[in-house]
């Protein structure tokens, strides 16, 4: 991924640290905040914005020339994009999290069946207005994202999509909509990250003059935070929602992105971009000695998270059902779960970084 997008990275290396940040004696380690802006989070979604403009590119050509080739392709696009939006969503606040863009991107779960809802209406009524550029963005979030697109691309009627029928045309045009969309958002997200008054820029300048970071503490923490809330959602949402508590049975349809069978990809992506992540802050080397342990168990488990589901050898949905495969989701969801006592509690402590309510919860 990052090393894609160098250039990026090049560009926003080479701005030069601000005054302020150089004066504040109290901000809490700098070089790990802005390794971590550099080398991962604006490569990350830079990926996901290229992602999304082959995905519109890709879908565009299946509208113009229906062909089961043409589907298949756009299937890929659609597999790549939501790979790259795996990594890039482990980043759970700034710009991603303003205007509802995380749920606009992936509007999951969704217990209620929302998207599909507003999706067969759409389809019954084939408004060409909602085609319009920009028109979907004051619809539901349900249908303007990934998950929506995962219908119209997997869904019972989508290889409909590969025959020059008149009818599907419109499910078509809708789809290459969905993902116009999804190229808007995932620009606007990354020019917030770098333009002139960027959102880097806040990270790295915390003081009574920033709206977002009021001290110096409030940066790391907001960091370690985010890891948090992606384990918490990797253990909560992504495993046991599906694969239930106890002796609750498992409810296959309620695994992330069921349709394509890509949620195994997706869970490693998390994982991966976790590793990644935490790597690029270097967080081990501002840490006591005594303490460095814990970052040592975070990078043995997270090892230990990505061969586990990387031996999946079924669509989640699937493995959810399998004993053998169950017993490993289990054993991820345990994983997660001290994965988020280590980043939150005993990283955070060795670092002397305080976490608690920030505007990251939305508290």
């Amino acid at each position: 991924m990052a090393w894609r997008f160098g250039w990026i990275v090049l560009v926003v290396a080479c701005l030069a640290p601000s005054a302020r940040a150089q004066d504040n004696p109290e901000f809490t380690h700098p070089e790990a905040i802005r390794a971590a802006i550099d080398e991962f989070i604006v490569p990350a979604y830079a990926d996901f914005a290229v992602g999304s403009k082959t995905l519109r590119k890709t879908l565009d050509g299946l509208c113009r020339a229906p062909s089961p080739t043409a589907l298949t392709g756009a299937r890929a696009a659609f597999a790549e994009t939501v790979s790259s939006w795996s990594t890039a969503e482990i980043v759970r606040f700034g710009p991603a999290i303003t205007l509802g863009r995380m749920e606009r991107i992936a509007f999951w779960p969704d217990r209620k069946g929302i998207g599909a809802r507003h999706l067969r209406r759409a389809l019954r009524n084939r408004d060409p207005a909602l085609l319009a550029p920009g028109a979907l963005q004051h619809k539901s979030a349900a249908l303007q994202g990934l998950t929506a697109l995962e219908m119209l691309l997997h869904g019972k009627r989508a290889d409909q999509l590969a025959t020059p029928d008149e009818k599907d045309r419109y499910a078509c045009a809708l789809a290459a909509a969905i993902a116009a969309n999804l190229v808007s958002i995932s620009e606007r997200i990354l020019a917030e990250w770098i333009r002139t008054d960027p959102f880097r820029t806040y990270m790295l300048e915390p003081g009574f003059h920033n709206p977002y970071f009021r001290d110096s503490n409030s940066v790391p923490a907001t960091l370690l935070s985010s890891f948090a809330q992606m384990l918490e959602a990797i253990r909560d949402k992504k495993l046991l929602l599906a694969l239930g508590r106890g002796d609750a049975r498992p409810r296959p349809r309620r695994t992330q992105w069921w349709r394509s069978g890509l949620g195994a990809k997706s869970l490693r992506a998390n994982f991966v971009a976790i590793k990644l992540l935490y790597a690029a802050s270097g967080w081990k080397r501002f840490m006591p000695d005594a303490s460095a342990q814990a970052a040592a168990l975070v990078e043995s488990d997270l090892e230990r998270a990505i061969l586990l589901v990387s031996g999946l050898h079924k669509p989640l949905d699937r493995a959810i059902l399998d004993e053998t495969d169950r017993q490993k989701l289990l054993q991820l969801a345990a994983i997660a779960r001290t994965l988020q006592t280590l980043t939150s509690e005993e990283t955070a402590k060795a670092l002397g970084v305080v976490l608690g309510f920030s505007w990251v919860d939305g508290d």
